[in-house]
């Protein structure tokens, strides 16, 4: 299981965005949850590779 740490300006971006998009916020919480699970998984939203 992964831990996200979410910092101030995630957190001020998310609510405006949440503010905008408040049908989606239900889904995001899901993909959030799924990913904090299994980072692997295929629904799971993509994290970055740094090459």
């Amino acid at each position: 299981m992964v831990e996200l740490i979410w910092d101030e300006r995630f957190k001020k971006i998310y609510k405006k965005w949440s503010r905008q998009h408040p049908e989606l916020k239900a889904q995001f919480s899901k993909k959030i949850e799924l990913f904090e699970e299994d980072p692997f998984h295929p629904t799971a939203p993509p994290s970055f590779v740094f090459v």
